[in-house]
């Protein structure tokens, strides 16, 4: 079994999700977790702008519930929560060596 399954099927560490004035707060141990990086690097490089957040709001069937994604580089990781916070569902994609797909030029 793979080093990442391992550590993706490991308990995710003390964190929390909350929507404080409408916005989601994601704790830094959380991001960190499903960016694969340390606390530490994590803040330097949201310091750079090197990470991107992005939220979208669910419609129609999906009302209720907020898709949070943190993408670098290499590497994505996306949440799924309740408009309280509560973790319906999570995923992490490594890129690798190559770069994540970026956004396509508008025509």
């Amino acid at each position: 079994m793979s080093q990442d399954r391992r550590r993706d099927r490991a308990a995710l560490p003390a964190s929390t999700v909350q929507c404080i004035g409408g916005e989601f707060v994601v704790s830094a141990e959380l991001v960190a977790f499903g960016l694969a990086l340390s606390v530490g690097d994590l803040r330097m490089m949201m310091g750079k702008g090197v990470v991107i957040c992005r939220h979208e709001e669910g419609i129609d069937k999906d009302a209720g519930r907020h898709r949070l994604t943190f993408l670098t580089d290499h590497r994505s990781f996306r949440l799924t929560v309740t408009a309280e916070g509560q973790i319906l569902q999570r995923s992490s994609i490594d890129y690798g060596p190559i770069k994540r797909p970026g956004p396509r030029p508008a025509h």
